[in-house]
């Protein structure tokens, strides 16, 4: 794990017995479906530039896995994939 990584707004870290564990995917909603989407989207432009910054695209997947992992489809996770399309949309 490297430190920028650990600077994205949706990421924590665990101290474990052995290590340190990065939950990639550690988000809380409002209840406000607006106000979620934002933050979604907030916590994609992080990603797409920590992504082009560091060279490392695998990181959408990882992301993506522990988003799935938690088991929840909300407004931040709608926020973040829309924003995160659009950026794919208006690259092609």
């Amino acid at each position: 794990m490297n430190e920028k990584m650990l600077s994205l707004p949706f990421v924590r870290v665990s101290e474990m017995p052995v290590g340190a564990s990065a939950d990639l995917w550690a988000t809380s909603e409002t209840g406000n479906w607006s106000a979620d989407n934002r933050a979604g989207a907030s916590y994609a432009v992080a990603l797409l530039d920590y992504m082009r910054e560091r060279g490392a695209p695998n990181m959408l997947g990882s992301v993506v896995r522990a988003m799935i992992d938690k088991g929840h489809y909300g407004g931040v996770e709608v926020g973040f994939l829309h924003a995160v399309a659009t950026a794919a949309i208006q690259v092609a």
